[in-house]
């Protein structure tokens, strides 16, 4: 959480989290069956929009609310 805030407060969009915390995060907010995927895997093919430029850098997960 302390690297996360580091990048919002240089104005970053972006947040820096690993899957454990995301995974709490998610839980917390009501979510389920939260596990880790690759790039451009999930149940719904209309959110597999991420740039492969980005994959190298990216996390990705999905949950069921």
């Amino acid at each position: 959480m302390h690297v996360d805030r580091v990048f919002r407060n240089n104005g970053d969009v972006r947040s820096a989290y690993d899957f454990q915390t995301l995974e709490e995060l998610l839980k917390g907010a009501g979510f389920s069956s939260i596990q880790r995927v690759s790039f451009r895997q999930g149940r719904d093919p209309v959110l597999l929009i991420d740039n492969p430029h980005r994959a190298v850098e990216s996390l990705y997960a999905e949950a069921v609310k």
